[in-house]
């Protein structure tokens, strides 16, 4: 008998993205930190990276396109990672907003 296998945080989000209304999905995008959607982006394919950027503003996706690229050159472990896909997650499925996640920034040494 096989297992059902949830997938990986990244394919949680972005399928619980997608079976929510956008405009409940973009208010709870707009709620969350640039950082915040740049580390829950850092292992998104093209395509579902594009599909959460479509509801956004082009300066939001600005910032966060700007934040992909420093994350970049930091040391970000995947539990930081992984508890930045959860308060994402639960940001864009409530009406009243997610947790918010204490800095994970750490330079590389």
């Amino acid at each position: 008998m096989a297992r059902n296998i949830p997938g990986t945080p990244n394919e949680l989000l972005v399928r619980r993205a997608r079976s929510l209304p956008p405009v409940r999905v973009q208010n709870g995008l707009m709620r969350s930190g640039d950082r915040e959607i740049a580390l829950s982006m850092m292992y998104m394919e093209d395509g579902d990276r594009s599909f959460l950027f479509s509801l956004l503003p082009e300066a939001k996706v600005k910032r966060v396109r700007e934040e992909l690229t420093l994350q970049k050159r930091l040391k970000i472990t995947y539990d930081q990672y992984r508890k930045a896909i959860a308060t994402l997650t639960e940001s864009i499925a409530s009406d009243r907003g997610g947790g918010s996640m204490k800095s994970y920034i750490r330079p590389v040494r």
